[in-house]
């Protein structure tokens, strides 16, 4: 799926469940968004599929390579829900 990590990047990975039936959801769109520092484009980026050992994550590059505080947000919607994702954030901070 990767051509392989682009200098000065990180990969993260997000597996997708729902948590009324405790079951994987393979067909997610999933985006994830930055904030933190030097951090001039917030925008979303989109997460692709990955099939790891079965199963269904989404991944991608991100750059984290500056010291301090990050917000990691997260959009997941199934298909037939895209008017209403649900939003998930995440706090990471890179000494």
């Amino acid at each position: 799926m990767h051509d392989g990590p682009p200098p000065g990047t990180d990969h993260t990975t997000l597996a997708v469940f729902d948590a009324a039936i405790n079951q994987r959801i393979n067909d997610a769109e999933v985006s994830l968004s930055i904030e933190g520092p030097r951090n001039s484009d917030p925008g979303a980026e989109r997460l692709d599929p990955m099939h790891l050992d079965g199963s269904i994550t989404y991944g991608g590059y991100v750059s984290l390579q500056n010291p301090g505080h990050y917000l990691l947000i997260l959009h997941t919607a199934r298909p037939s829900r895209r008017d209403d994702p649900v939003r998930a954030i995440f706090v990471y901070q890179r000494s």
